[in-house]
């Protein structure tokens, strides 16, 4: 997504959600070390906004250490996906800015969760350094 776009982007994905529709959404807004550390509010706001549930992925392998974020990885490396439950986020009884933050935290931690088991499932460790502290 072109960030500087951002709010029509966010506006086509709630009319797709409005629509019975699924939108694919890459919560951390930039790839990174894959920790599903920080959550950006867009997930969030579709999620309220849309009253549609998150459902965590994570995606193992795609990059080695020291390996750029550009591109696809290479041919015939093993590439793991684990698909987590549904996260409901409705927040009744709070306001839409309460309910985005709350969402917030719990795809996170519905991220981080399933990020961690599927390392411990998979044997698939995450890559040890962080591209976007030397981009």
């Amino acid at each position: 997504m072109d960030r500087t776009m951002g709010r029509p982007a966010l506006q086509a994905g709630l009319g797709v959600l409005r629509r019975g529709g699924a939108v694919g959404i890459f919560p951390e807004g930039t790839r990174g070390r894959g920790t599903a550390e920080q959550v950006r509010a867009g997930v969030a706001w579709l999620a309220v906004h849309g009253g549609a549930p998150v459902v965590p992925v994570a995606i193992l392998g795609t990059r080695l250490t020291g390996e750029s974020v550009r591109g696809l990885p290479p041919l015939r490396r093993d590439v793991h996906v684990e698909i987590g439950d549904p996260v409901d986020v409705a927040g009744e009884g709070l306001s839409r800015r309460e309910a985005i933050d709350r969402a917030g935290r719990l795809v996170q931690a519905a991220m981080s969760e399933l990020v961690v088991g599927a390392q411990r499932r998979t044997g698939v460790a995450l890559p040890a350094d962080d591209p976007r502290s030397t981009a």
